[in-house]
């Protein structure tokens, strides 16, 4: 650091100036540091952007998750258990409709009385989120998964 004050030292000391070349290696040092920061990728075989974008999109699906959440806990309530029936739930593709990038056929339900977990395949959905497998237990635990963890559950679709 003694380097970089000695840099903003050279500026005239009368009139209390900085080198204009001290002050742009502090403002590139800050932008890197700046940017580095902000833009960490989601996935360490993507790139920062790429991870960012894929980040925001998986918001998405973690939301519609946790609206399929809500349904079954409101079911649990009145009926004192879970189903994995969407039409007992009271939900169809129509729950799903204003999602950009997580179409309906993306989220599927299994389970019995006693729990449930929904799941969200990414590739039913579009481009962007081929890839993203989520799914959510009764007990509110997400989690990423695979596309054989799905497959093997043979979970129910959003009719």
């Amino acid at each position: 650091m003694k380097w970089l004050m000695a840099i903003l030292a050279k500026g005239n000391k009368e009139r209390g100036e900085f080198a204009l070349v001290g002050l742009m290696i502090v403002i590139i040092i800050v932008g890197v540091l700046a940017a580095r920061a902000l833009c960490k990728p989601y996935l360490p075989h993507q790139s920062a952007y790429t991870g960012s974008k894929k980040k925001a999109h998986t918001s998405e699906a973690i939301a519609s998750l946790g609206a399929i959440k809500t349904a079954e806990n409101v079911y649990y309530a009145v009926n004192g258990c879970y189903t994995p029936d969407w039409g007992k739930l009271g939900m169809t593709s129509d729950d799903f409709a204003y999602n950009q990038w997580f179409l309906p056929g993306c989220f599927g339900l299994t389970g019995s009385r006693t729990n449930f977990t929904a799941w969200c395949n990414g590739d039913n959905g579009k481009e962007q989120v081929k890839g993203v497998y989520l799914k959510l237990t009764h007990d509110g635990k997400l989690e990423a998964c695979t596309l054989a963890d799905i497959i093997a559950a043979e979970p129910t679709y959003v009719p």
